[in-house]
């Protein structure tokens, strides 16, 4: 796919366009333009190969280290919820103690998913829709917006 993207940019780079003019017809022209066309087009589909294939990367290494993380926090907040209620037993009632245990967690919750939002910087397949959009409208991390109602 990078022979037919850089024989694009080979062609792009002659005197007189993509297809050599012979004799100025409609019929020139428009193979000139198809040709330019064919170019334009696998151009993009080729930067969207290359960004789902970065965006299904990240994911994967997402998923594997969110995967590997819950669990090391999950075995870890656990062991100290269950030191928390062992220690408490002998100075409060049970339904206290799983009332803050459960507060906790909640808490913790929080914070987490506060984090992950904050990791969202930038929306997959950007560049894509930066070159379709060509300057009309703006990305943000929530979707495509107009640039003219922001």
């Amino acid at each position: 796919m990078l022979d037919r993207l850089r024989e694009c940019e080979v062609e792009a780079l002659k005197p007189g366009g993509t297809v050599a003019h012979e004799d100025g017809s409609l019929r020139t022209a428009l193979r000139g333009a198809w040709s330019e066309l064919r170019c334009v087009v696998r151009e993009h589909a080729f930067l969207a190969v290359l960004e789902a294939q970065r965006a299904g990367l990240h994911l994967t290494y997402a998923l594997a280290s969110v995967l590997v993380v819950s669990v090391l926090l999950v075995t870890a907040w656990l062991a100290v919820v269950t030191a928390a209620v062992i220690w408490l037993t002998a100075h409060v009632t049970w339904p206290v103690i799983l009332l803050v245990a459960a507060i906790l967690n909640l808490v913790g919750a929080a914070l987490v998913a506060w984090w992950a939002k904050r990791q969202l910087t930038e929306m997959p397949f950007s560049a894509t829709l930066r070159q379709l959009a060509a300057g009309r409208e703006e990305i943000t991390t929530t979707g495509i917006a107009d640039a003219k109602h922001s």
